[in-house]
């Protein structure tokens, strides 16, 4: 993971983090940088190739040093291991854009298996393009925790509220 620290200086948003989808950083040197607001914290990354990003997938890291995320299944080899985030709106493959990485989120994306009930962990799924599957609460994970199901998922929409809790890439 990189180490350096990320969450000073400022931050160029544009006009605003659901719509941030950029080709090229508008200030070099962004790139990995957080924020805080509302008890959530946010990060600029990179979405590489594979899938467009939509609100609520979850992403998982590519590359560390670089801050570049991924949600293509295809694509998925240890990183159920390494999850990132939430991407926030709508992404270019290829663009930059922010995730959320910490605190409430109330639309994660599953992998439909309706299934997730308040209290289980959540884990970046091995079957469907950004999303997360669940392992029992009170039950130990051989992955990394993406997060704590608030609620039971919605299975109509195939989503879960969540709190975000994966590790941070640079803090």
């Amino acid at each position: 993971m990189a180490s350096n620290k990320l969450n000073t200086g400022a931050l160029w948003i544009g006009e605003g983090i659901t719509t941030f989808n950029e080709a090229t950083l508008p200030l070099a040197g962004q790139l990995g940088m957080f924020f805080e607001k509302d008890g959530k914290k946010y990060q600029l990354v990179k979405l590489t190739t594979g899938v467009a990003g939509a609100a609520g997938q979850a992403v998982w890291w590519h590359d560390f040093d670089d801050f570049v995320v991924n949600n293509d299944i295809s694509q998925l080899t240890t990183a159920r291991n390494q999850p990132a985030g939430v991407i926030l709106g709508t992404v270019t493959v290829g663009n930059h854009c922010f995730i959320q990485v910490r605190g409430p989120y109330a639309t994660v994306k599953t992998n439909g298996d309706d299934d997730i009930a308040a209290g289980d962990t959540l884990i970046i799924a091995a079957t469907t393009d950004g999303t997360v599957d669940s392992v029992l609460a009170g039950t130990a994970s051989t992955f990394v925790p993406f997060g704590i199901a608030t609620a039971a998922d919605v299975d109509a929409a195939d989503t879960v509220a969540a709190i975000l809790t994966m590790p941070l890439n640079g803090a």
